[in-house]
C-alpha cells in the first residue's frame, strides 16, 4: 500500500532496500521525496525512512516503526549488510587483515566508553548494547549470500546506477 515515502538522505542503502521491500510485497517501487529527521515537519507521504541514531529517537504520529533489517531477515531469511569496507583492486592488502582485526579488537574494548562519550540523545546502555551486540563486524558466507541477493535485486528493480559485480577477497 506505500506508493509515497520519504528517504533520509543519510543513506542510499536503506533507502534502497525500503524500496526493494516494497517493490517485492506490491509489485511497484514506490515514488520517494528527499527528509531530513532534523526537520521538524512530517512528510505527507506514506511511509518513511530515517536511519542511525535519529531512528532511535524520532517518531511521528500515525506511522508503525518497522526494522528493515528485521523485514529482510523475516522474508529472505538472510542477514543484511547496511556498510562493507571496501578497498580497490590495485591496492596492496599486505597487513590489512591484521590492522582491520586490531582497529575491530580496540573498538570493542572501548565500547562503554565510546558510547558514554557519544552525544547522540542515546542513551549509553542502549549505545553501548548496539555497538557490543546489534553490529556485525564480519563479513561471514550469509552475510555475503545476503548481499549478493541484494545487490541482484537492487539491479533488477534499477536502483544501481554503473553495475559492477560483486567480488570478495580474503584478506
Amino acid at each position: 500500500r506505500v506508493r509515497t515515502m520519504a528517504v533520509d538522505e543519510a543513506s542510499r542503502t536503506s533507502a534502497a532496500l525500503a524500496k526493494i521491500l516494497i517493490a517485492e510485497a506490491s509489485g511497484d517501487l514506490p515514488a520517494t521525496t528527499p527528509f531530513s529527521p532534523a526537520s521538524a515537519k512530517t512528510p505527507d507521504t506514506d511511509a518513511i525512512v530515517v536511519i542511525g541514531d535519529p531512528a532511535f529517537l524520532w517518531r511521528a504520529e500515525g506511522f508503525t516503526r518497522m526494522d528493515l533489517g528485521g523485514e529482510w531477515r523475516k522474508r529472505q531469511t538472510l542477514p543484511f549488510v547496511f556498510a562493507v569496507m571496501v578497498r580497490n583492486r590495485g591496492a596492496s592488502a599486505d597487513g590489512l587483515a591484521a590492522r582491520i582485526g586490531e582497529a575491530k579488537r580496540r573498538g570493542l574494548e572501548a565500547a562503554s566508553t565510546i558510547a558514554r562519550s557519544y552525544n547522540s540523545g542515546v542513551d549509553a546502555a542502549r549505545a553501548e548494547h548496539y555497538l557490543r551486540h546489534v553490529i556485525r563486524y564480519d563479513l561471514g558466507e550469509r552475510e555475503k549470500l545476503g548481499l549478493a541477493l541484494f545487490h541482484r535485486l537492487a539491479q533488477a528493480k534499477g536502483l544501481l546506477g554503473q553495475v559492477k559485480e560483486l567480488e570478495f577477497d580474503a584478506i
